[in-house]
């Protein structure tokens, strides 16, 4: 997967600390490779806040900052373009960044909704570690520290 990047995040007393990542992706086996991704890419992301469910990411989010979101459009109960906006409409965590993952091969219609949702960055299916990775670079380059 290429070099290795590390991403730290300096906190008030400038001590280095991980980046914390929240996926939320109904599928087991597409969660697991994006956290064993993401894992392999950058060693200083942890913890890994893991969800399978909408309405359970947000319950993650109400308590756990968070410096970036990995979420899906099929999300069960509350699905990835509608966690998308409530994140948006929520003030301490509408600036975090979210990677929304299409369902299904990218449309532009999909890609739309997503963007107009709030989605940071979109990653059609099937997609690749590299293509992954690449997005998740950029997204944290640009990101705001949580509270």
């Amino acid at each position: 997967m290429g070099a290795k990047r590390h991403h730290a995040w300096m906190d008030g007393d400038h001590r280095r600390r991980a980046i914390r990542i929240l996926l939320a992706i109904a599928e087991p086996d597409t969660r697991s490779y994006v956290r064993r991704c993401l894992e392999l890419h950058d060693q200083e992301v942890d913890p890994i806040y893991e969800t399978s469910d909408g309405h359970r990411a947000l319950e993650t989010l109400e308590g756990t900052p968070v410096d970036l979101i990995v979420a899906e459009t099929g999300l069960p109960g509350l699905d990835g373009v509608e966690l998308c906006r409530r994140i948006r409409m929520a003030p301490r965590i509408r600036q975090t960044p979210i990677l929304l993952i299409l369902s299904e091969p990218p449309t532009r219609e999909g890609e739309a909704r997503a963007t107009a949702a709030g989605a940071s960055a979109v990653l059609g299916r099937p997609f690749n570690a590299r293509g992954l990775c690449g997005l998740v670079d950029r997204l944290l380059r640009t990101r705001s520290p949580p509270p």
